[in-house]
């Protein structure tokens, strides 16, 4: 018993077990900041998949768009100015670059006023105040 106890308070023995401890100590932080930096990770992968879910569930609906009919007859309608039996085209001067434009609806004679122009409305009278 003398003995035991005489091995329970020497120097030796405190600063091994201290030793033991700090590594312990050591070794839980480090395990847990391991697992914060792989937790972290996962959640960007996670994010980086839904991501490029989204990416790719456009990418195929536009993919879609681009074999159907209403594509293929508004490309028609607008880059080879075909038109349909009884339909009347109108072409329109654009008064920014004093080009022809050509339209079969309203819909292509709106869009090709805003792709046509450089500027909208509120933007120009800005300039045209301002400058």
């Amino acid at each position: 018993m003398m003995k035991f106890k005489k091995i329970l308070s020497s120097k030796l023995y405190i600063f091994s077990c201290l030793m033991i401890l700090f590594f312990l100590v050591f070794s839980i932080i480090n395990d847990k900041y391991k697992n914060e930096s792989v937790q972290e990770k996962f959640f960007e992968m996670q994010a980086e998949i839904k991501r490029l879910e989204k990416e790719k569930n456009s990418l195929l609906d536009q993919q879609n768009y681009l074999g159907t009919d209403v594509y293929f007859e508004r490309e028609a309608r607008g880059k080879l100015s075909l038109q349909k039996p009884g339909e009347e085209v109108f072409f329109i001067k654009s008064l920014e670059k004093n080009e022809l434009v050509h339209t079969n609806n309203l819909e292509n004679q709106v869009e090709s006023k805003i792709n046509n122009s450089e500027f909208f409305n509120f933007i120009k009278w800005f300039k045209y105040f301002l400058e």
